[in-house]
């Protein structure tokens, strides 16, 4: 009875192809009927195997190891042959479509393998996705560029930007601590509008006095500043003019840019003054070219009160009426500085009857918890104030 082997090729464009042939020492003479019923059902059996693969998708290599990586061989052995090209051992019964998922499978570890050790000698990690923009492979977000001002890179494009708007830019004044190198340090010593001649220049008074109410402080609070910058926001509209030939929609939106620049350089933007400025560049792009310009500024001003009454009022009111839900009598609460939002909540809680004590810590230099202890206390809310040194001795309480 002559043996039957399965040999196994390589094709140029498909892959590993197998093909059935006559074992080479039984050539020179015909198949007994034994031998062709037994080469009919192998047929049979791969026929069955390659429509049970179509049906279900092969699994890839997830699981493979690296020693199966260094394998590269493949054989199919009849009874005693090897026909594998470094001497790997095929069962007989392998289809065609899982021998290709097998290869494709070796390929897959083999690349991951080699990706693996890059990155252990050194090399870049592989990036499984592409990144989003402002986060890292990681997921960690990146910081914006204004808090990254011990960058030269960086610094020098924040600079060109002011400088293309006629802005003053802030100056380096040469002493800085280490540690907060990375953040903008302000100097008393070197005002923004040191050198700028007011007339002259292309911003709008109100955001001058703006800018240097933040600048020294004087305007503090997310709520405070945002508030602070609608209102002269609106001042700004009031006093704008729409040039010939020109559309409101798309000039008042220019004119605000190196406003809010300004801004910038005097002190960095807050999350809500970021919101408060995309709302209101969305309303004017939003102003039909139809309108008189009066008819325009009136509604911009308006939408503008609308902001601060459902976006900054009506939400404090909503976010204290739910937070002090969770103060219970016989509470100590500690609070650092000063926030309106949680001074209205603990004073909102005390009218409700909860009964607590809450202890405010500050420090130097700008003690802007003074501002939460009389507030509390004309409140008649019971409450103690210390600095952040002695913050320790009040903790287990």
């Amino acid at each position: 009875m002559a043996a039957v082997a399965l040999a196994v090729r390589e094709d140029s464009g498909s892959g590993m192809k197998a093909e059935l042939s006559p074992r080479p020492g039984a050539a020179g003479r015909e198949m007994t009927q034994e031998e062709k019923l037994q080469l009919r059902k192998e047929k049979k059996q791969q026929k069955k195997k390659r429509k049970e693969e179509k049906g279900a998708e092969p699994e890839t290599g997830s699981a493979v190891s690296a020693a199966q990586c260094e394998g590269q061989t493949r054989e199919l052995s009849g009874p005693g042959n090897q026909l594998g090209t470094r001497g790997e051992k095929i069962p007989a019964g392998r289809s065609k479509a899982e021998l290709r998922a097998e290869r494709r499978a070796k390929q897959e570890a083999e690349r991951a393998l080699k990706q693996a050790r890059k990155g252990e000698q050194g090399g870049p990690p592989p990036q499984a996705c592409p990144s989003t923009d402002g986060e890292t492979p990681s997921g960690v977000k990146r910081l914006p560029e204004y808090t990254q001002v011990d960058d030269p890179t960086l610094l020098r494009k924040l600079v060109k930007k002011p400088e293309r708007q006629q802005v003053p830019t802030r100056k380096d004044y040469g002493s800085k601590v280490s540690l907060f190198s990375h953040l903008p340090q302000y100097s008393r010593q070197n005002s923004l509008t040191q050198y700028m001649s007011i007339p002259s220049s292309v911003i709008h008074p109100a955001m001058v006095r703006l800018g240097l109410r933040y600048s020294q402080g004087l305007v503090s609070g997310s709520n405070a500043r945002c508030i602070a910058l609608l209102r002269a926001l609106q001042q700004v509209i009031q006093d704008y003019t729409t040039p010939p030939n020109e559309e409101l929609s798309r000039d008042l939106v220019n004119k605000l840019k190196p406003y809010i620049s300004f801004l910038t350089q005097c002190r960095p933007l807050s999350a809500s003054m970021y919101n408060a400025i995309k709302f209101l560049n969305k309303e004017i792009t939003g102003v039909s070219s139809s309108k008189r310009e009066e008819e325009a500024k009136s509604e911009l001003r308006a939408a503008i009160d609308r902001y601060v009454q459902e976006k900054i009022v009506l939400a404090a009111q909503a976010i204290s009426r739910f937070a002090y839900k969770k103060i219970s009598n016989g509470d100590v609460i500690l609070v650092y500085g000063c926030s309106s939002l949680v001074s209205r909540i603990l004073q909102e809680a005390w009218t409700e009857g909860r009964r607590f004590r809450v202890v405010v810590v500050d420090s130097r230099p700008r003690l802007e918890g003074r501002h939460t202890l009389r507030s509390l206390v004309h409140a008649g809310v019971p409450a103690s104030y210390l600095l952040i040194p002695a913050a320790s001795y009040v903790l287990p309480e």
